[in-house]
């Protein structure tokens, strides 16, 4: 998931675009399942703060903006 988990939550819950994209774009498709499945608790659950259920929705709806159809990323980002 990266070399530190603070940075990949801070992306991921950012409220950029490109920051969650990219972070979620990054992950293997068990790792980003298992992500998007906790993004989406945190969007929908009791004990999340506003904010943080507002940056899980934020994250959710630019992943499936900037995905096609049939769920597949954007490319991966060289390193």
């Amino acid at each position: 998931m990266g070399s530190n988990l603070e940075e990949f939550w801070t992306d991921v819950l950012s409220e950029s675009s490109s920051r969650a994209v990219t972070r979620l774009a990054a992950l293997d498709e068990v790792q980003r399942e298992a992500v998007l499945a906790h993004l989406r608790r945190m969007a929908s659950e009791t004990g999340w703060s506003e904010g943080q259920r507002r940056r899980a929705a934020f994250a959710l709806a630019e992943w499936e903006r900037r995905t096609d159809a049939g769920g597949s990323p954007p490319p991966r980002p060289s390193r």
